[in-house]
C-alpha cells in the first residue's frame, strides 16, 4: 500500500488524528521532536516534512496504522484543510455571535502559551469527566511548548502565575489518574513547566528557589522514564550554577547530563552550554576545545537541537541552548 505523492504537514496531522496518538505519543511513533508534529498542525499544508519523514510516515502508515486507522485517516483528508481547523481552532467571538469574522490583525501577537484563562477553562472541562480527558493533556502539554517557543518573545514574569498554577494542578492531576501511560505523559509536562519556572528563577537572581524547581524537573523527568527530558533538566541546573558562580557543580550536573543524553538532541547543548562554559570558567582550556570539537561532531550527526527555552532577560543573557 505505497502512496503516489509526498505527504503534507496537514497528512501527517491526519494520520496523527487518524491513529488517536497525542502529540508526544506521535513524535514517540515517529522518533522527530514534538515541536516537528506542532508546526505541522500549524503549517498544514503550506509545510512538507523532510525526505526522511516522508519514509517514516510511509512505513507508519503501512505497518503501523490498522485498517481503522488507515479509514479514519481516508476520512479526515477527504472533508479536507478547513474542516480540520475548524475541529482543531476555537471560533472567534464575531462567528460565535452570528456574525462574519473579522480580520485578523497581521500584528497581533502570536500564541503565548499558559495563561490564567487557559488554565482556569481546562480546569472546567477536566471537572466534566470523571477521568482525565485526553484533550486536557494534550493541551496542556501544547500550551507548555508555546511557553517555551515564545519565551524570548514575552516578558517572562508575565508567564509565572499561570505557570505555577498549572504546576499545582499537574500535581492534582496525577493523584487522580490511573493510566499509566497518561501518568508518564503529566510527569513530563510538570517536568517541563518546573524546568521552566526554575530558568525564570534564575533571570531574577532567586538561585534558592532556582535550585528547587530545577532539581524538580529532574526528578520529575525520572518518573516520566524520559532519559532526554531528564538530560535537560541537567542542563537547567548547570545553567543555575553557573549564574550561581558555583563552576565545579555546574560541570558536574553538565557532565552527568551529557552522559543521560547519549547521542539525543540534548548533547549538542550540554557539550557547549554546559561543559565547555564551565571549563572555561574553571581555566580548563584543552576541556574547553575538547568539549567543543565532541560538540560539533554530535551536531554533524544528529543536526541542531529543538524544543528548549532560551534566555534573553539581564542576568541570564546566555542561551541555555
Amino acid at each position: 500500500m505505497v502512496r503516489a505523492r509526498r505527504w503534507t504537514g496537514f497528512e501527517a496531522a491526519a494520520l496523527q488524528e487518524a491513529m488517536r496518538h497525542s502529540i508526544r505519543e506521535y513524535a514517540a511513533v515517529l522518533g522527530v521532536e514534538t515541536t516537528t508534529i506542532t508546526n505541522w498542525r500549524s503549517g498544514l499544508s503550506s509545510v512538507t516534512p523532510r525526505p526522511a519523514t516522508q519514509a517514516i510516515l510511509d512505513t507508519t502508515y503501512q505497518q503501523r496504522a490498522t485498517p481503522d486507522d488507515r479509514a479514519r485517516f481516508d476520512q479526515i483528508v477527504a472533508e479536507g484543510e478547513n474542516a480540520w481547523r475548524a475541529r482543531h481552532q476555537p471560533l472567534p467571538p464575531s462567528v460565535i455571535a452570528g456574525g462574519r469574522p473579522n480580520e485578523v490583525d497581521a500584528q497581533s501577537p502570536a500564541d503565548q502559551g499558559s495563561s490564567e484563562e487557559l488554565i482556569g477553562v481546562l480546569t472546567r472541562v477536566h471537572k466534566l469527566s470523571r477521568s482525565i480527558s485526553p484533550d486536557v493533556v494534550q493541551q496542556l502539554q501544547g500550551s507548555t511548548l508555546s511557553s517555551i517557543a515564545e519565551y524570548e518573545t514575552i516578558d517572562p514574569a508575565a508567564l509565572v502565575p499561570a505557570l505555577r498554577k498549572q504546576r499545582n494542578w499537574l500535581d492534582e492531576l496525577v493523584d487522580q489518574c490511573g493510566d499509566p501511560a497518561q501518568r508518564r505523559q503529566l510527569f513530563e509536562t510538570a517536568s517541563e513547566t518546573s524546568g521552566l519556572l526554575g530558568y525564570i528563577a534564575v533571570g531574577t537572581g532567586n538561585f534558592s528557589t532556582a535550585r528547587a524547581y530545577c532539581l524538580e524537573s529532574f526528578l520529575l523527568g525520572s518518573h516520566a522514564q524520559d532519559s532526554n527530558l531528564m538530560a535537560w533538566a541537567r542542563g537547567m541546573q548547570s545553567f543555575c550554577e553557573y549564574y550561581a558562580g558555583q563552576f565545579d557543580q555546574a560541570l558536574a550536573y553538565a557532565e552527568d547530563g551529557l552522559a543521560r543524553a547519549a547521542a539525543g538532541p540534548q548533547s549538542v547543548r550540554l557539550a557547549i552550554n554546559g561543559v565547555a562554559r564551565a571549563k572555561g570558567k574553571l581555566g580548563d582550556i584543552d576541556g574547553v576545545h575538547h568539549a567543543v570539537d565532541a560538540a560539533y561532531t554530535m551536531l554533524a550527526r544528529t543536526g541542531a537541537p529543538t524544543g528548549v527555552p532560551r534566555a534573553s532577560h539581564s542576568r541570564a543573557t546566555a542561551q541555555p541552548k
